[in-house]
Order: structure tokens, then sequence, then C-alpha cells
């Protein structure tokens, strides 16, 4: 007769490998990096169709890393460009691996994937929207030209992305 097992030989048992554990963040990496390409590609599209491309980057850019503001009519500095996206994508991969682990470690113990993609698009567009206000007020103040329902829009889109992906990872790296 085998001894009862402990719960200590559970919780072990519990721990992702190395390879699954890896797995995990590379697809919190392609996560993010497919969330903040959707919300680029939204912002380019309507800086296009206002005929200013890459102003939203340029201006944002500019607040963050200089403290002005910019006007459309302002040159493109690519440097400005180049380090918003650099930005904004490392706040998005930091939230594709934050939704990543609580999706592959089961932290929302669901039995549903649907649902935990759907509670994971929740929280990310949350999150998403929580980080826009506070950026907008601590760096763009009385600019709302980046917000509203275009940024409601994007980052609702985003989130969206970021859960189905995460969970059809979730469901194909499963046993």
């Amino acid at each position: 007769m085998r001894d009862p097992p402990h719960s200590s030989d559970h919780a072990l048992s519990d721990v992702p490998s190395v390879r699954e554990r890896t797995l995990m963040y590379v697809h919190g990496f392609v996560a993010g990096v497919l969330g903040a390409v959707v919300v680029s590609v939204i912002f380019l599209a309507l800086d296009v169709a206002n005929g200013h491309p890459l102003y939203t980057p340029n201006a944002l850019g500019a607040a963050l890393f200089r403290g002005e503001t910019v006007t459309p009519d302002a040159p493109i500095e690519m440097i400005l460009v180049l380090g918003y996206t650099g930005a904004h994508g490392a706040v998005f991969w930091a939230f594709g691996v934050m939704a990543a682990v609580a999706l592959f470690e089961r932290v929302l113990h669901l039995h549903s994937p649907l649902m935990g993609a759907a509670i994971t698009a929740g929280l990310l567009f949350a999150g998403f929207e929580i980080t826009f206000e506070l950026f907008g007020a601590l760096f763009t103040p009385g600019q709302g030209e980046f917000g509203g329902s275009r940024a409601v829009l994007a980052n609702a889109l985003a989130a969206i992305a970021m859960a189905g992906y995460l969970a059809v990872a979730r469901a194909r790296t499963s046993p």
C-alpha cells in the first residue's frame, strides 16, 4: 500500500518545466507585440487619413521624452517616433507576459478556454485604459486628441487580439 501523497509532492508536480515556462514567456512576448501592432496600425491609419502620417508617435514621443507639445504640422523626428514605439512595445510586452502567466499558470482556475480568454481580454483592456489615462495625465495633460473613442477602440481590439492569441496558444500547448 502506498503512502498518501503529501501536499508538497502535489505542488512539485504542478511546477512547469523550463520548456513550458519558456514557451509561456515567448507566447506572452508575441501577444504583447501583437497588441502593440494593433494599436500602432490603428493610429497610423488615423494619422494618414488626417494627412499627418506618424503624428501620434511623434507627439507622444515629444511628450514622453521632452515634455513638449507638438502640433500636427511639426516635423516628424524619427528618434521620437522610434523611442515612443519602443516604449509602447515594452508596455504591451509586459502586459502580454502577465496575461500569459495568468492563462498558462491557470491563475484563473477556469475550465472554459473561452471564459478564460474573455476574462483575460477584459483585464487587459482595463489595464490598457488605466495605463493610458495615467500616461495622459502625466505626460499629455490637455491633449485629449489621443484619447477618446479612438483609444478605447484600439485598446479593445488589442486586448481581444492578445487574449485570443494566448487562448489558442494555451490550448495548443495543453497536455
